[in-house]
């Protein structure tokens, strides 16, 4: 059974477990005793009571085990919507709230040194990062075709811009300091390629799809204009 199902069980179940304990009062309410169907009515509200404190209680704790912030219920109905079970969502949010860390860590790297800083205005870096994560928050369901960005490219270069900036702030620099400064930056820009390329890739599909739509929009303008009879504007 999928974590999807697993939560619907479990909303279901409230309500059932309501219903159920709402009829058994009113089993209680009918006996003869008016005092049994009153201990009937106030076991049934302790129980219902009880049932959802822990319910709720448990979603709780799975929520903050998982380290996130609290999922809306818009954004939860959205990843359902698109097909995600719950175990697919919190995998998302994780690698998403991962990724999100990593791009603010790497856009302040980027802007604290001028060769970073030039590196950064030259290749789009920061801007391709970002815009990658919008892509994948539009769009969960392709988060497998980011699997260089997110697990490679990006964690990579966060940590290179790292490493430029702890060696660039070394207080006396030798030859093999310039050095190693001087190969951190072209390693940087080499991952900064890879990263943008990353975008490209991931976008080109709708890029194809644009360029199919505008044929097709010039090829019905082209039909419509000649049907035309001679002479009509």
């Amino acid at each position: 059974m999928t974590n999807n199902k697993k939560i619907k069980l479990k909303r279901v179940s409230k309500w059932i477990i309501a219903i159920c304990t709402i009829l058994l009062g009113l089993i209680f309410v009918s006996a003869d005793d008016f005092f049994v169907g009153i201990a009937g009515i106030a076991l049934g509200i302790a129980i219902v009571t009880g049932v959802f404190v822990l319910l709720s209680r448990s979603d709780q704790r799975e929520i903050a085990d998982s380290g996130l912030p609290q999922l809306t219920a818009e954004k939860e109905d959205h990843y359902y919507q698109l097909g995600m079970d719950k175990e697919e969502v919190v995998f998302f949010r994780k690698t998403m709230a991962d990724a999100k860390n990593q791009i603010v860590k790497l856009e302040h790297n980027m802007k604290a040194t001028s060769k970073l800083k030039s590196i950064d205005l030259r290749l789009q870096t920061v801007t391709a990062a970002k815009a990658m994560f919008k892509e994948l928050v539009q769009d969960p369901k392709k988060l497998h075709l980011a699997d260089q960005f997110l697990y490679s490219h990006l964690p990579n270069i966060t940590d290179l811009s790292t490493k430029y900036l702890e060696i660039n702030q070394h207080d006396i620099k030798s030859k093999q300091t310039y050095q190693a400064l001087e190969q951190c930056a072209l390693a940087i820009e080499q991952v900064s390629n890879l990263l943008v390329n990353d975008y490209n890739k991931f976008v080109q599909e709708d890029l194809e799809d644009l360029e199919v739509e505008i044929s097709l929009a010039e090829q019905n303008a082209r039909l419509q204009k000649s049907s035309q009879p001679k002479g009509e504007e």
